[in-house]
């Protein structure tokens, strides 16, 4: 059985705390559907993909926003609104603000994590693409020492351009701008 969310359930302002604790309850029903590959790796079922990809994000930053004498409430906002939430804190650092969760995945890495959740096993590098409703992977060999630099790069370039944007990080250089 597919779990689906419906909007009014997912746009519910929530302290943080329980905003959490309804993403672990939604998690299991899924575990207990019977169908946690599909839902978990193909993303479906009604909001299931904002579950994974923008609530759990959020309800972390909501927990790390928990502090004595602080009370962080967030509301998921609809898809078709410009951000995924408010966040509101009340007490003694009270303000509000809209938050955006953005998520890095390539067409391939959608592949990837599909093609797990269908056939059990995928490869880890190599061309991924659709063949009508199938997914073809083309394994590769490769040096495991550069694969692993390669996605530190990657996962740096992205880190530094979204959290630190004095700095500028190429394949091969890091330099300060």
């Amino acid at each position: 059985m597919v779990l689906d969310i419906t909007n009014t359930e997912y746009e519910l302002r929530r302290h943080a705390s329980d905003l959490a604790a309804w993403i672990n309850r939604k998690l299991r029903e899924i575990d207990a559907g019977g169908q946690r590959e599909e839902q978990y790796f193909e993303r479906r079922g009604l909001n299931v993909k904002r579950l994974l990809e923008e609530a759990v994000p959020l309800s972390r930053l909501g927990l790390n926003l928990w502090k004595p004498g602080d009370e962080p409430f967030l509301t998921l906002l609809p898809a078709a609104a410009n951000v995924d939430a408010e966040v509101e804190i009340q007490g003694f650092a009270a303000r509000s603000f809209k938050v955006e969760v953005t998520t890095i995945e390539t067409e391939e890495s959608t592949l990837r994590r599909q093609a797990l959740a269908r056939e059990g096993t995928v490869p880890l590098v190599g061309p991924m693409r659709r063949d009508g409703g199938a997914i073809v992977a083309e394994g590769r060999m490769v040096d495991v020492a550069e694969e692993a630099e390669r996605v530190v790069e990657l996962t740096m370039g992205v880190y530094v351009l979204r959290w630190i944007p004095a700095l500028t990080i190429t394949p091969q250089t890091c330099s300060y701008t």
